[in-house]
């Protein structure tokens, strides 16, 4: 084997280099030299290791004219979720189910601009839920004592009593009063028993107007009688529950002053607080129990603190609602405008991604999800309105090259949505 061949063999050229730094005091007649040997060792590893080093381009050659183009192919071991390299999740069928994956095709929709504002739940102005005293007085229990929050009365209902508190100067001049009339009442009485032994004519007359007048004294001594003695009932003056009771019994109280609230479950509105500069169009409130939107009923013309009133009437369906009490504040979306067309998404099917933005899910194959970026605007309380993607249209002379370079997925009409496990996708890792 020439020098020229060993040296085109790094590994065998090192060995043969090894033996002869090892030997060669025997050679020369040191073989008891042990310096020399230990020496020559040491040369010897040295170049050993230079040998190793170029043994490693040849490593990296090894296998060498396989096609390395084709893309790497990722192993999935089982049905555990995983996220692909493309950003893609692949679930399977059965993860899908134990999961509750739903999802439904998008399709494009007309909607109308929306904004989410506060409102506050008020009673109907036209209800008449007040009581009030009529004069001064001290409040007396009813049959059942003084109605109770959240009783329901009906109209005419008897819910206490008022016993006027005159001065003895009035009380005077009602009791003379009572006297006068007790007084003339028993003259009629005599005048009677004298005309009604008579048969002519003329008696026959008179007795008649005596007993047509002492019919109108009995009533005005009754009259009389109540006003001095009688307390005067406190009737509801309406059908509904009482909201609030704001007297005690034997408390004392002046004419026009509330005694008693009542309110109807099933005629309330909403008072929305609309800021923007113009007045809306045709506006819609929607609120999350009602998928109907409620009518616009008024519209203040004068703002304050840049507030302009919106007032919507709720459905008599809202008196099962435990969050439309009277003075309730809640959130509602208001409707207005034109109509736009776009993708109706529903709100379950939106996911936050960790840099604040938007995201939805999309079934691009069996067992493989794609998240899309969007933007939206909201509908209602369950739905928002995303825009359609705009045509896209390759210029001519475009170069080939260009024309197939990968485009960002926007979501567009007839994609599987996912509506339902989107947060679980997202978590996917």
């Amino acid at each position: 084997m020439s020098i020229a061949s060993l040296s085109s063999k790094p590994h065998l050229f090192g060995l043969v280099v090894y033996c002869w730094l090892v030997l060669r005091p025997g050679w020369v007649g040191v073989g008891s030299n042990v310096e020399v040997l230990m020496r020559n060792l040491r040369y010897a590893v040295v170049l050993m290791g230079f040998s190793s080093l170029a043994l490693l381009p040849a490593l990296g050659l090894a296998h060498g004219g396989e096609d390395h183009s084709a893309p790497q192919t990722v192993l999935v071991q089982g049905d555990a979720p995983q996220r692909l390299a493309d950003g893609q999740v692949r679930l399977a069928k059965s993860s899908q189910l134990a999961l509750q994956i739903l999802t439904q095709p998008t399709r494009a929709q007309s909607a109308r601009n929306a904004i989410e504002l506060a409102a506050t739940v008020l009673q109907n102005p036209d209800y008449p839920g007040q009581l009030a005293a009529l004069q001064d007085g001290i409040v007396q229990a009813g049959p059942d004592g003084l109605p109770k929050a959240g009783m329901p009365v009906k109209a005419g209902q008897i819910l206490g009593y008022l016993q006027p508190t005159d001065t003895l100067l009035d009380r005077n001049n009602q009791q003379a009063q009572a006297a006068a009339v007790a007084a003339e009442l028993a003259v009629l009485e005599d005048t009677i028993k004298r005309l009604a032994p008579l048969a002519d004519y003329n008696s026959r007359n008179q007795l008649e107007q005596a007993k047509l007048k002492r019919r109108g004294l009995i009533k005005q001594r009754q009259l009389l009688e109540q006003s001095v003695q009688q307390a005067l009932p406190l009737l509801a003056p309406a059908t509904g529950v009482v909201s609030d009771v704001l007297v005690r019994v034997g408390q004392r109280v002046s004419a026009g002053q509330l005694l008693v609230q009542l309110v109807d479950p099933t005629q309330l509105w909403l008072d929305v607080s609309w800021f923007a500069d113009a007045a809306p169009v045709d506006p819609q409130a929607y609120v999350g129990q009602f998928s109907q939107g409620l009518p616009l009923v008024a519209m203040g013309q004068q703002r304050e603190h840049q507030r302009l009133p919106l007032y919507f009437a709720l459905p008599a369906a809202a008196a099962d609602q435990p969050t439309l009490r009277l003075g309730s504040l809640l959130n509602v979306t208001v409707q207005y405008g034109d109509y736009k067309t776009g993708l109706v998404v529903p709100r379950s099917a939106l996911v936050r991604t960790v840099d604040n933005k938007w995201q939805v899910w999309v079934k691009t194959a069996a067992e493989t999800f794609q998240a899309i970026d969007v933007s939206f605007t909201p509908l209602d309380a369950t739905h928002v309105l995303v825009a359609l993607p705009a045509p896209h249209h390759h210029a001519e002379g475009t170069p080939a090259d260009h024309q197939h370079q990968p485009e960002t997925l926007v979501l567009d009409a007839g994609m599987r949505l996912v509506v339902q496990g989107a947060a679980l996708l997202s978590q996917v890792r």
